[in-house]
This record gives C-alpha cells, sequence and structure tokens, in this order.
C-alpha cells in the first residue's frame, strides 16, 4: 500500500525584505545599482514540482541618498504601475476589494489582498495567447539542496510559479539590495489518504496481528481467520482552496470496494471530521460494486460516472475488486467549511471465503477531489508549446517560449488499500497402503494461549456416507461431495491446532492427534506481513493421516468367525465320539 499526496496550494508571500521598504525610502548608503552579489539566490522550500521564476519589477538605489525607484516590467504594466515612486496597483481587483494605484506596501498585512495580486500577476503571466517566458526554470528533485534554487541578479520584485505537481498559489516577493535573499516556503503540504486496518477481532484465534505497509504506513496489512471481523480506517483531510471558491465541480469522494471474501458492515460506516463524529454534511451510497467488463462503478445496479471514476484510468487500475462496497460524497459546504481539517471513515468488515497464503484479501479505496487550488474544478496540468522539430530532426527538449498550455482538467484519485492474509492446512487421508480413504470426519481446534490452551473448534470437515438424497429428485441419491479423503481448512490465522479424527472411515479405527502450529511470515525491517506462513506439524503444509484396519472387517467380503465357530464345535464332538468309542471298547476287554 503506498502513502498517496496531492500538493496543497498555499499563500503569497512577501520576503521580510518587503516589510523594510515597499517604496521609495532613505536607506544607508551602500553599492549603487540593482546589481546582487554573485551567486544570491531564492530558496523555495517545496517537496516536489517545476517552479518558473518572472522578473515584475526592477528596483534601482541612489548609491548617494539610498533612494530606490522601481520600473515595472511592460510585461506586468496591467496589473501594476509606479506612481510617486511607490508600486501601486494600475486596475482595481475585484476579489478582495482593490482599488487602483493602491500601494503595494499597505496590503503588506492584508494576506488576502497580496494573493489577489499575486494571481492577477500569475494570469499574465500564463495568459494563453501573449504567456510571459519566465527567466528562469527550476525542478525540485529529492535530495538535491541546488535544484530548489532560483538565482537572482538584480533586485526588485519576481514572480514565483508552480507548475500542476507544485500545486502552488504564486508567490510575489521583493528583493532589495543589499539585503539577504529569503528562503521562501510556498506552504505545500502533503496530504495523506491512508487506508489502514486499526483492529481484528477473531472468532477463535487471539493472534490479531497488525502490520505495516510497504511504506511504513500503520495497517497496511494484517493477519486473521475465516469469520473474524476487521476494523478499517480511512484517513485523510479536507483541501484548502481559494477564498474566491464557492463551489467544487469535482466533488471530494471516498469510494471503497473490497473483494467478495470482505463483507462490509454497511451499518457500521462512521464519518469523522476534526476527530468528531458527524451524520450530516455527506451522503453514502451503499452495496455498490465494480464492473470489471465495462469499468463501471454501479449503484444498486445503475452506472454511475460520477467525478469520472468509472473511466479514470487511476481508479480502473486499483479497483479490481469484485466485492460491495461503499462511495460517500461530502457536499461542498462541508468541504470549503472545513479546510486542513481531518477526515476518517471508519467501517467493520468480516473475512469470509478466504483466499488464503500469498493471495491477500484486498480491500481497495480511492480518494477522488479536485486538487486545483484556484477553481476546485479537477487537476489543471500546464505542459509546454515547444516548437515545430526541423525534418528528420527530434522534438526539442526546452519549450521555446515556455508557454502554459491547459491539457488536462481531471479530478485527481488516490488509491490505496489493505491487505489481510490467511492461511491454509491440508489433510489427506490414507490406508497402509497409501490408497486414500474417504469416509473419515475431521475436527481443527485452535489452542487459546490466553485460556491455558482451551481447546477452541474452528471447524469440521467431511462425512461417512457416500451417497445423499438429492433435494432437487426427492426419493434419488446423488454422490454426496464431502465424502471425501483431501480436507482443506482453510482460513486460518496465525496460532497453534490441534488435528483431530473425530470418525474414522468404516473398518479403520482413529489415527492419533496431530499438532500444527501456524506462524505469519513477515519482513521483519518494515514490519510488513507478506502471505508467507510457516506450519510446523506439516510437510510444506499438508498433513497426512494413515489409518489401520480393525481386527474385524464386517461388510467388507470376509468370511468372518462362522466357519471357526462352526470347525470348534465340530471338532468337540468329534472328540466326544471318540471318548465314548473308547469307553465300549474298554468295557468289551474287560
Amino acid at each position: 500500500m503506498k502513502k498517496k499526496t496531492f500538493k496543497k496550494a498555499g499563500v503569497a508571500v512577501l520576503s521580510m525584505a518587503m516589510l523594510l521598504s515597499m517604496g521609495a525610502m532613505a536607506l544607508p548608503v551602500s553599492a549603487a545599482g540593482t546589481a546582487l552579489p554573485a551567486n544570491s539566490a531564492i530558496t523555495i522550500n517545496a517537496a516536489q514540482g517545476k517552479f518558473k521564476l518572472y522578473k515584475v519589477a526592477e528596483a534601482t538605489k541612489n548609491a548617494q541618498t539610498g533612494a530606490i525607484t522601481y520600473t515595472v516590467s511592460n510585461n506586468f504594466s496591467s496589473v501594476l504601475t509606479v506612481k510617486n515612486g511607490y508600486v501601486v496597483t494600475s486596475k482595481a481587483i475585484t476579489s478582495p476589494a482593490i482599488a487602483n494605484e493602491t500601494q503595494l506596501k499597505t496590503l503588506i498585512n492584508h494576506g488576502a489582498g497580496i494573493e489577489a495580486v499575486a494571481k492577477e500577476l500569475e494570469a499574465v503571466a500564463r495568459n494563453k495567447t501573449t504567456p510571459v517566458a519566465p527567466i528562469q526554470t527550476t525542478t525540485i528533485t529529492a535530495g538535491d539542496a541546488d535544484s530548489k534554487k532560483l538565482t537572482v541578479t538584480e533586485a526588485g520584485y519576481y514572480l514565483i510559479l508552480g507548475d500542476s505537481v507544485a500545486k502552488t498559489q504564486p508567490v510575489l516577493v521583493n528583493i532589495l539590495p543589499d539585503t539577504a535573499l529569503p528562503a521562501i516556503t510556498v506552504k505545500n503540504s502533503d496530504i495523506p489518504f491512508i487506508k489502514a486496518i486499526t483492529k481484528i477481532t477473531d472468532t477463535n484465534s487471539a493472534s490479531n496481528l497488525i502490520g505495516t505497509d510497504l511504506e511504513g504506513n500503520a495497517g497496511g496489512s494484517g493477519i486473521s481467520e475465516e469469520g473474524g471481523v476487521v476494523q478499517y480506517t480511512l484517513t485523510t483531510e479536507f483541501p484548502k482552496y481559494d477564498e474566491d471558491v464557492r463551489s467544487l465541480t469535482d466533488k471530494f469522494i471516498i469510494t471503497d470496494i473490497p473483494e467478495d471474501s470482505i463483507v462490509i458492515d454497511m451499518n457500521s460506516i462512521t464519518v469523522k471530521v476534526n476527530s468528531a463524529t458527524v451524520t450530516t454534511g455527506f451522503t453514502t451510497a451503499k452495496n455498490i460494486t465494480f464492473d470489471k467488463t465495462n469499468k463501471n462503478i454501479k449503484v444498486n445496479d445503475t452506472t454511475t460516472t460520477t467525478n469520472g471514476l468509472a473511466a479514470n484510468n487511476d481508479f480502473v487500475t486499483t479497483v479490481n475488486e469484485d466485492g460491495k462496497g461503499f462511495q460517500i460524497t461530502f457536499d461542498d459546504a462541508t468541504v470549503l467549511g472545513n479546510g486542513g481539517k481531518s477526515v476518517e471513515v471508519v467501517f467493520n468488515a468480516t473475512v469470509t471465503n478466504a483466499d488464503v497464503d500469498g493471495d491477500s484479501n484486498d480491500n481497495g479505496a480511492t480518494l477522488s477531489y479536485s486538487n486545483n487550488y484556484f477553481t476546485g474544478k479537477g487537476s489543471v496540468t500546464y505542459t509546454e508549446n515547444k516548437p515545430e522539430p526541423e525534418p528528420g530532426q527530434p522534438e526539442p527538449d526546452e519549450p521555446d517560449d515556455g508557454t502554459p498550455v491547459e491539457d488536462e482538467d481531471n479530478p485527481k484519485v488516490i488509491p490505496d488499500d489493505a491487505f489481510i492474509y490467511c492461511s491454509v492446512v491440508t489433510v489427506n487421508k490414507q490406508d497402509p497402503e497409501g490408497t486414500a480413504l474417504k469416509g473419515a470426519v475431521f475436527e481443527l481446534y485452535y489452542l487459546d494461549p490466553n485460556n491455558n490452551n482451551e481447546e477452541k473448534l474452528v471447524k469440521a470437515l467431511g462425512e461417512t456416507a457416500a451417497k445423499i438424497d438429492d433435494p432437487a429428485n426427492p426419493g434419488t441419491q446423488i454422490d454426496n461431495p464431502n465424502y471425501i479423503s483431501t480436507f482443506s481448512f482453510r482460513g486460518l490465522g496465525d496460532g497453534t491446532y490441534v488435528l483431530r479424527e473425530k470418525t474414522a472411515p468404516a473398518g479403520y479405527t482413529k489415527a492419533e492427534d496431530t499438532t500444527v502450529t501456524i506462524t505469519a511470515g513477515k519482513v521483519v525491517s518494515t514490519n510488513v506481513y507478506n502471505g508467507t506462513f510457516t506450519k510446523t506439524g506439516t510437510n510444506n503444509g499438508i498433513v497426512t493421516v494413515t489409518d489401520q484396519p480393525t481386527q474385524e472387517l464386517p461388510g467388507t467380503g470376509g468370511i468372518g468367525t462362522y466357519l471357526f465357530t462352526i470347525g470348534g464345535a465340530a471338532l468337540v464332538l468329534l472328540a466326544g465320539a471318540l471318548f465314548v468309542v473308547y469307553l465300549r471298547k474298554r468295557k468289551t476287554e474287560e
């Protein structure tokens, strides 16, 4: 199970240098001109993404007086201009209301105002018809500190824009001469969507083993038995959107569809916001299924394409389950009014007809939402316009003008999964010659270590009758499917078991009990259960039980004891007759 994230948009910020001066001010005399020290750079504190740097205005410091004058780039003159030495707005901004010729320095403590100016500048930079080329671009790479730096050679106002991976709001920063360049935190934090096994309650075994997933998230794997009840918890948080967003085209939806071996208790579904249980602000569709053939989600056997889930490749690839699940759709007001707050969905499910050993019992979930901070209308990806290659030449690696083009507007879908593993023990019944024997009944008991190894019956398999009445045709008999010589005890958890032959086949004696200990395997360094099991007392998971024939075998075609009884009686009579003859002969001789 992987940890899935999206970039939460941050706010436009001004460096501390901006607090010192937003216009012409008297400062100590220092080096003249706009040049900055060599290797000056803005450091971007972000996890990933491509960032572009645009010069909005140039600052020039008078070496004699220390006064700073600004010149706004022609590219951005529709948003900003200079008046009386101060940088001011060149047009009114609607939301929040900012009047024409408002000095930027008055917006220092007005975060929304600074955001509005930065967004207006971004709109100019990203204009599809006449885009502004960035003066520098950097792609942040994990572990590469240099990739987080944007070199700046001259003082002035700069605009920093992140791409669709960074998903940040634009940053406006004022770089002054003789001032340390700032480290900009674009405030793009990871928002998790994690599915975890939080509790296992088994009917017989008491192992309740819960491990992590491959990324170290607790509850990503676990060991249960068939009939065990597993508690799942889905954890995420509501995204934060721009204050101008009033509705969401792509809704915030959590979908959970398990394999058919995991049966969800639909009445157990609980939703929590900021750790408090809520019963309003969302709708829940229950017993939904996934149509693998047509790649559609069905609610009450009716296809739904909410948020494009049915057609989304991420969803189709992840959700390959054939059980019944649920889908929770949160109201826009709930999402927009609780930005940044945690969301939990807790529910129980029973393990039935379990897959065993390396075949996990999966429960897949997805979070679908708009991760576009500005519009709430999907995941917007910007690509670059590239010049047409010369005939016979490969396409150039870099764009010619850095033009952003909106080419995708789909909801973001984050999948996650949690895996339950069960084991199996197979019993083969045979006679001393190795011939399979049918007609035995076996019972498997779990030894409860929490109760002095008390035996707890797990299940019984096998029947003694070879034929049974046909329920579809009264008066006729059919082969009994439970008259077997191979017994498969599936869906077992971690622990020690006793295999006992309750009833032996006719003509044979019961075998001694066999003790089997099952130990779930895991990667010790990461605590991930991986579906492997060690089964002491078996031969690779197989127990061979040999029954010995009894001394008397009635009904098997033998002669029984009748002839021996008759022969014995005849011998007695013969002996008596001989004795009488002997007595008569002796009397005659006398």
